[in-house]
């Protein structure tokens, strides 16, 4: 089988801890094959995910990199925002085989995300309505097929 998409990977910077040396995340997903004919608007695309991402994350989000790579930010973050405490989303193909499966967002931003009383991403938020729309505009599967995104949850390992 023919891989039909691109691989892109956001570099999120969390909170350096003495006993972890590469205490960076990643948030990474497949998109349509970059073109001369497509680059300007999957780069769109893909800023407008970036900024929705930065939105859900205490970390750094320090650069993207697919055919191209783009440094976001560089530095440490501001407050703490550790590797292990992570959104993890629940996505599904659509189409194909309609797979489901997970992708995480390193350092979560939780503040004024959550269904109250719960662990679930409030995808009633703008933060989460942003996101998911972003998300879904650039996401492919390793078919090429669309993704949505089904849900999100803190986690904390």
């Amino acid at each position: 089988m023919a891989i039909l998409t691109n691989k892109t990977t956001w570099s999120v910077t969390c909170t350096p801890l003495a006993a972890v040396l590469d205490s960076d995340g990643k948030f990474e997903i497949n998109t349509v094959p970059l073109t001369a004919a497509n680059l300007a608007a999957q780069q769109a695309l893909m800023d407008t995910l970036e900024s929705a991402l930065e939105a859900l994350t205490l970390g750094v989000v320090e650069k993207r990199s697919s055919a191209i790579e783009k440094e976001i930010n560089t530095g440490l973050p501001s407050s703490v925002a550790l590797r292990g405490a992570k959104w993890k989303l629940n996505i599904q193909e659509n189409g194909g085989n309609n797979r489901t499966s997970v992708l995480t967002i390193p350092a979560s931003l939780i503040a004024g995300q959550l269904v109250t009383g719960t662990t679930q991403a409030d995808f009633s938020t703008t933060e989460w309505t942003n996101f998911k729309s972003a998300f879904e505009a650039v996401a492919k599967s390793i078919a090429g097929n669309p993704l949505i995104l089904q849900g999100a949850a803190y986690e904390s390992v």
